[in-house]
């Protein structure tokens, strides 16, 4: 059955009503109690009761038993409230889920249901994670549809402000009008002061030293004097006092860069005393071309002097940085052709910049080499990390060489502090025996490893054993468990009497703990162990762990020292370690480099390379080209083209230990600088054109020309489009020809954040034709907060999708009361139109007074008439002989009382007196 619910849009009329017990009173003395007039009077009343009904404008809703409500929480950024819903609004659910089935969602970008099945007592929490830099309708409207239930009636409750920033919402509307599902919509309204800066644009490309202009594009609600300051490449440029009015402001501004390269410049705006700040920020990158721009990151500026001079008088301009301040974000990257890596270790390095390499040679088409050292390649714990995927030599090298023996012997810490908590819940007992195993993997099979653990007590875990017995290891670690003190004395004699009687050539001790142990004579015992050809390195672990005393224990034994600030960076130096120690990666021995194959980078290169005395032993991938061959068949130098982009690996070193003659040799600068220039395409080669087009729906129309030197189409050629969002999954694609020498595609654009392009052209008509073009194009704010001139837009949308799901839109306010009844009616378009002219509605309740207001007035009427034809009939029948003749009394009674009524009838509708009685 259907349940018939009303209100009044317009309850004010109904206080007349108050009045009704008064009024029948006065009727009834009017009245005096007649049949007739009591008639007459409930007839009057009841037509008055109407059109009271009337003027207050009743609403009906037949609303199914069987409904389920959807509502849909927008939690965008430009919405104020994110974890919490106002007090109204959850009234308004607790209401409607106590008379039928209803479900809660949360959105922004994507959504997330927050319940399929609300309760009306039930507290309501806001505990989905959405991601809140963009609004997508259309995706919370299907959502919505999923959660109604077969055969149920549906209907959406949206609570938004109506912007949009992806998607459809009224192609979701026709979707959900198709179903028989209207949506209701309350609209948050943001009437606050706002101004933003809109646009922020200058040519991607210019000269050094040539001038250009800054644009901007402001928009404001309300006029002020406000100021924009101006920074690049973070570097505070200075400020202009501006004077902003209502709508659309333009101002520019004439710049100069003197430097090549990226420069990012920034804009802030100040004095708008308006509620939305972020807003108030633009950001735009220039690039200005010049020489070939080379990263050259080492430890030593000394020791990589010499190579980076020769770049130098070859045309490369370089810059030198230390590892610790490589970049993390890959639009960085975007400044240098080619990044040389020259005895730099992977513990050096945090996860995201080796990320960001990768991207920066396979996404950007930059260059990558790495020079060999005993902390490059393998020894410097690159195995299996991003570097060495982009690098065109696999580090995992055959266990059956022909090494020296090793035993290495860990000596960790197992006090009750190692039983905490870490990242994930995990004890860092756990992430230390993870570490153990890592390094087990890496080692050779034959080689020795033991475990020893101390607290209070020194215990083998795992005794000395081969590395390639992995699951007896394995199974021996998941034995140990936090104990007590920290006697780090005890545990060092015991490895110390075991690898006295080692016959292994090698003998390492790795102590790992936090320093805080029980004092002991530490400077004998590791002299005493050093004097037996054994070394010792030590890694500490935490920020509050001794690394005075720990780093004493690797200086005195001869080994590495390791400072872990947390207990996650374990494992990568355990391997680091392992490869260290091992020594089966690095070969120290003479040999002739031979080149193997013709190529661009050996152009030139006629004479025999001399005798090397080194190297870092790796194998060349499947997809890369060994150019020379080293030692036993092993590479010397291997290059590959990753992506966009291209790497090489150098596997001895230039600093002059294994390669003196090599330095002095007449044609080593000839080699290098072609190895670079093989590597480090230049970001834009001449003809090479790019125009890019935003579009609304968030989009980018991309246009590229390719030109030779000679002005001419460059037509067949291999354009590789790399497209690098900082908010969504990368994209890679092949730019279709489209025209004589023109190229073009559609892309999306970082909704919010960075998107980075990289065009790589390669082949055409002319096979050596190659260029190479970046682009960085930043959003400054989430779309969420784009300044508007028109705040009826969002009200204009809303609507629509009101109307075209057969719903109605209702203006939020949180000091408003919302009720089920009011929200759910119908609204047509004839409602609200007449709604917005004041007028009264016609109603069926009209048409019910009329009737008995015309019954009442033809009962009157035919009344009138009975009385009339009753005197024509006494009159008559006084004039007949032989009858009885009525008195005359009985005619003027008649008389009188026909004129009494006709009284009472004026001063009832006319308020002429309350007396009905004749005189």
């Amino acid at each position: 059955m259907n349940a018939l619910t009303a209100y009044f849009n317009s309850p004010l009329w109904l206080l007349p009503i108050l009045a009704a017990p008064l009024w029948i009173y006065l009727l009834f003395l009017m009245c005096r109690s007649t049949a007739w007039c009591i008639l007459r009077t409930a007839l009057r009343a009841t037509v008055l009761l109407l059109l009271l009904l009337t003027l207050a404008q009743p609403q009906f809703l037949m609303e199914p038993e069987e409904s389920h409500t959807v509502f849909l929480i927008d939690r965008s950024q430009s919405m104020p409230r994110a974890d919490s819903l106002p007090e109204n609004l959850e009234l308004l659910i607790r209401d409607t889920a106590g008379k039928g089935g209803a479900s809660l969602v949360s959105f922004a970008e994507d959504s997330v249901v927050e319940s399929t099945s609300l309760h009306p007592h039930a507290k309501i929490d806001l505990r989905g994670e959405v991601l809140r830099t963009g609004t997508d309708l259309e995706q919370a409207f299907n959502q919505a549809l999923a959660l109604i239930p077969e055969g149920s009636k549906g209907r959406v409750v949206l609570f938004s402000d109506g912007k949009q920033s992806q998607g459809s919402a009224l192609r979701a509307a026709d979707h959900l009008s198709a179903q028989s599902v209207p949506v209701t919509v309350l609209l948050h309204s943001d009437s606050s002061r706002d101004a933003g800066i809109l646009t922020l644009s200058a040519p991607p490309e210019v000269l050094q030293g040539e001038s250009h202009r800054l644009n901007i594009e402001l928009v404001s609600s309300h006029d002020f004097d406000g100021q924009l300051q101006f920074y690049r490449n973070q570097e505070y440029l200075g400020q202009r006092d501006i004077s902003v009015r209502s709508g659309r402001n333009y101002y520019s501004f004439v710049q100069r860069i003197e430097t090549q390269g990226l420069h990012t410049y920034e804009v802030y705006l100040s004095g708008s005393n308006d509620l939305r700040p972020q807003n108030d920020y633009g950001k735009v990158s220039v690039f200005v071309p010049g020489k070939n721009r080379l990263l050259y990151v080492s430890e030593d500026r000394e020791a990589s002097r010499f190579p980076v001079e020769i770049l130098e008088l070859q045309g490369f301009q370089v810059e030198i940085l230390r590892p610790g301040q490589l970049p993390a974000e890959l639009a960085q990257y975007a400044a240098w052709d080619a990044v040389i890596f020259d005895n730099v270790p992977a513990s050096a390095l945090s996860f995201d910049t080796m990320l960001a390499l990768d991207r920066y040679v396979r996404l950007l088409g930059g260059g990558f080499v790495m020079l060999g050292s005993d902390r490059s390649f393998g020894p410097g714990g690159y195995y299996k990390t991003p570097v060495e995927r982009l690098l065109p030599v696999d580090m995992d090298i055959s266990s059956s060489m022909s090494t020296p023996a090793l035993t290495m012997i860990i000596v960790m810490d197992k006090s009750g502090s190692m039983g905490n908590a870490s990242m994930g819940a995990k004890q860092k007992l756990d992430i230390l025996k993870q570490s153990a195993l890592s390094a087990v993997q890496v080692m050779n099979p034959y080689y020795s490893i033991g475990v020893l653990s101390f607290d209070a007590d020194a215990q083998w875990i795992v005794p000395v054993t081969k590395a390639g017995e992995r699951r007896r290891i394995m199974q021996d670690l998941a034995r140990i468990s936090p104990g007590g003190g920290t006697d780090l004395e005890v545990a060092l004699q015991e490895a110390l009497r075991v690898l006295r009687g080692d016959p292994a050539k090698v003998r390492h001790i790795l102590v790992l703990s936090d320093g805080l142990i029980k004092p002991a004579d530490y400077e004998t015992l590791i002299g005493e162990i050093a004097a037996q050809d054994i070394t010792v390195s030590s890694v500490s672990i935490g920020r509050d762990s001794n690394r005075s005393f720990m780093e004493s224990l690797a200086r005195q034994g001869g080994g590495r020292f390791y400072a872990a600030d947390s207990i996650e960076e374990a494992p990568q130096i355990f391997i680091t370690e392992a490869r260290m120690v091992s020594r089966s990666l690095i070969t120290e021995e003479p040999y002739f480099p031979v080149q193997a194959v013709e190529h661009p980078v050996l152009q030139g290169i006629t004479a025999p390379l001399p005798a090397m005395r080194g190297g870092v032993l790796t194998y060349t991938k499947d997809e890369a080209q060994q150019i020379i061959t080293g030692i036993d068949e092993y590479p010397l130098l291997s290059v590959r083209q990753y992506g966009l982009g291209r790497s090489a690996a150098f596997t001895s070193d230039l600093a002059g230990t294994w390669s003196d003659a090599l330095l002095q040799h007449a044609q080593f600068p000839r080699l290098w600088g072609q190895l670079l220039r093989w590597c480090a395409t230049p970001m834009k080669a001449s003809g090479f054109f790019v125009r890019l087009k935003p579009h609304v729906d968030n989009s980018l129309s991309l246009e590229c020309e390719l030109r030779d030197a000679t002005g001419a189409f460059i037509n067949n050629a291999r354009l590789n489009l790399s497209v690098f969002y900082s908010d969504r999954e990368n994209m890679a694609t092949i730019v279709p020809q489209t025209a004589p020498g023109r190229y073009s595609t559609v892309i999306p654009q970082s909704k919010s954040g960075d998107t980075i392009l990289s065009l790589a052209a390669r082949g055409g008509e002319d096979p050596a034709a190659a260029a190479r073009y970046t682009r960085v194009l930043h959003r400054a704010y989430s779309p969420e907060f784009t300044p508007a001139l028109n705040s009826d837009q969002s009200t204009e949308l809303m609507q629509a999708l009101a109307q075209n799901s057969g719903g109605r839109l209702v203006e939020y306010s949180e000091n408003k009361s919302l009720y089920p009844e009011q929200l759910f009616s119908p609204a047509t378009s004839d409602q609200k139109n007449a709604d917005n002219r004041d007028s009264v509605r016609w109603h069926p309740l009209v048409l019910i007074a009329l009737l008995l207001f015309t019954v009442e007035c033809a009962a009157g009427i035919i009344r009138t008439h009975l009385h009339s034809l009753r005197r024509e009939s006494l009159m008559f029948i006084r004039r007949v002989p032989g009858f009885n003749q009525q008195p005359a009394s009985a005619l003027s009674q008649i008389e009188r009382q026909k004129s009494a009524e006709t009284q009472r009838d004026f001063s009832f509708w006319f308020g002429r007196g309350y007396g009905g009685r004749s005189k």
